[in-house]
């Protein structure tokens, strides 16, 4: 008969951080401890993604999805978009920010983060919450309308596409308005 102390630890479900420790035993070199350190505290917040293997590959062209196209509505390049988005959605640990973030640094030009503070600046108004279901149609339209706002108001000035988010970002933080789930307000 168990008891309580072992029913507790086969109950446990959570992932043990095995690939972690192997990473540690395994990787001896100072360059690579940055790399082991942010996967514990992925690990210890539960935020870990491990995408399927036809994601990664599907992130590997993403550099082939151009900004002109998606904004010219064509539906090609708007349905890869979201079958992108889909796949990446569908990954435990990542929710549309994290995806746009990701799309992000794989393709800057194209592709900005959406967060709370930027979708308020560039909306005037409360971000929705980001589900599955309305998450593509949610950021491709985001995508559309911060180029829309680049065009209007930074690309005369010099600024890239690429920087459209933090500027919206900035503008938003800028007017100190306050973040939810993070107390009044940010300093």
């Amino acid at each position: 008969m168990e008891n309580k102390y072992e029913e507790a630890l086969k109950n446990y479900t959570y992932d043990h951080g095995e690939k972690i420790s192997a990473c540690i035993k395994n990787n001896k070199k100072i360059e690579e401890q940055q790399d082991i350190i942010n996967k514990i505290i992925l690990w210890k917040i539960n935020r870990q993604a491990e995408p399927k293997v036809s994601v990664l590959e599907k992130l590997l062209h993403v550099h082939e999805i151009q900004l002109n196209d998606l904004c010219t509505n064509k539906k090609e390049t708007e349905d890869r978009v979201k079958d992108l988005l889909i796949s990446l959605i569908e990954t435990k640990g990542i929710r549309l920010p994290m995806a746009s973030t990701i799309l992000h640094f794989y393709n800057p030009e194209t592709f900005p983060i959406i967060d709370q503070r930027a979708y308020r600046e560039l909306y005037e108004k409360e971000a929705p919450r980001f589900t599955e279901k309305n998450s593509c149609d949610i950021y491709v339209m985001y995508i559309k309308d911060c180029y829309k706002y680049w065009e209007d108001n930074c690309k005369c000035v010099g600024i890239e596409f690429s920087d459209i988010d933090k500027i919206l970002y900035q503008l938003d933080k800028n007017n100190k308005k306050p973040v939810r789930g993070y107390g009044k307000s940010e300093k």
